[in-house]
């Protein structure tokens, strides 16, 4: 009896997660765990990011391929160093600090 209402709360809320948006699951992160990290700015400005990518925008948690992953890293290499065209673009190391 507890083992089946365990399965059932499970599926639910794995159901529940695939129905999250990706701006939804950026603040429940943040609220969570982000905000109690050191560093918190920086967490918060990544998942901003996030959540403005033209490639996520509207997109649920179960929406998100490998194809919409690899065109999200596409767009931040196509970012420059402190938003600024006269700087050269960000490392590959910075790419996957703030996208991963």
């Amino acid at each position: 009896m507890i083992r089946e209402r365990g399965r059932a709360l499970l599926k639910r809320s794995l159901a529940n997660a695939a129905d999250l948006l990706i701006d939804a699951a950026c603040v429940r992160y943040f609220h969570e765990i982000g905000q109690h990290q050191v560093c918190a700015d920086e967490t918060f400005t990544n998942l901003d990011r996030l959540v403005t990518c033209p490639h996520l925008e509207g997109k649920r948690l179960a929406d998100i391929t490998d194809k919409v992953v690899t065109d999200v890293i596409a767009w931040r290499r196509g970012h420059h160093r402190w938003g600024r065209a006269d700087l050269d673009r960000i490392s590959p190391a910075t790419v996957n600090r703030s996208r991963t």
